[in-house]
């Protein structure tokens, strides 16, 4: 119902009205929403269509501009993940990249937008492996942290992007200072996590590969057994019919064979 009033609203804005715009992008979210809920794919390809107009009706300094390049950019992100169509992604990124300019130094929305761009990045370099995608992707999670005060909600995801993306870089330059920033970032993720947190199990495990990493590099025992602790808990909060149950289970064992 919310959809046939908008395009109801849709038809009493022809072209040249000058609230087509606003229109078009309240009519490209509500099927953006239904496509959440349903999955259609008419729905995401219309909501891009929708999207599209609307920002060409939109000049530089329009006050609907930056939403709508986020907005686009979402929609294309989902369109990307089904399709893997390589348009889409760059299309994404340059449409994230226009965001970012719109939101400089002290923009009550930087961070947000360093965190999506940056996101969109490490997509493109899981495709390309390109390392200065890496690296932008890097310094831009680390400005993105250091814009997220105390208690911030996004902190905790944001630390493990980061350590995830240094993770990476380890893999290719084997650089310690990546490795050991990589084990902090993770160490202080799983801080945010508490006893009875829902993401608790996520986050001792990516704390216990890192720390893996460091053991493969540095031979410590110590490290061996802190992973064999933090696998021991991370089972433990993963019982019979759990989802990750079966990825702890191997964890642990593979952990058990190194001792």
């Amino acid at each position: 119902e919310m959809l046939q009033m908008r395009r109801d609203s849709l038809e009493l804005c022809p072209p040249g009205h000058p609230n087509r715009a606003l229109v078009l992008s309240n009519l490209a979210n509500a099927l953006s929403t239904r496509y959440d809920c349903s999955g259609s794919l008419s729905d995401l390809e219309e909501a891009v269509q929708m999207y599209r107009e609307a920002l060409e009706l939109c000049p530089d300094d329009h006050s609907l501009r930056g939403g709508l390049l986020n907005n686009l950019a979402c929609a294309l992100s989902s369109q990307y993940d089904l399709s893997g169509s390589l348009s889409d992604l760059e299309e994404m990124i340059r449409m994230l990249g226009e965001s970012l300019e719109l939101c400089p130094s002290g923009h009550p929305n930087r961070v947000a937008s360093l965190i999506t761009f940056a996101n969109a990045l490490s997509k493109r370099y899981e495709r390309s492996g390109s390392s200065s995608d890496l690296d932008e992707t890097i310094r831009m999670y680390r400005e993105s942290l250091g814009l997220h005060s105390p208690g911030h909600p996004s902190r905790g995801i944001t630390l493990n992007n980061l350590a995830n993306a240094l993770g990476n870089r380890y893999d290719r330059s084997n650089s310690l200072r990546d490795l050991e920033e990589m084990v902090w970032l993770h160490k202080e993720s799983l801080e945010l996590c508490s006893s009875g947190h829902p993401a608790r199990d996520i986050s001792l495990n990516n704390y216990a590969n890192a720390l893996t990493s460091q053991y493969d590099r540095s031979g410590s025992l110590s490290d061996l057994e802190e992973v064999l602790r933090m696998r021991k808990e991370c089972l433990e909060l993963c019982p019979p019919g759990h989802p990750r149950r079966d990825r702890s289970l191997a964890n642990l064992s593979k952990t058990l064979n190194e001792l």
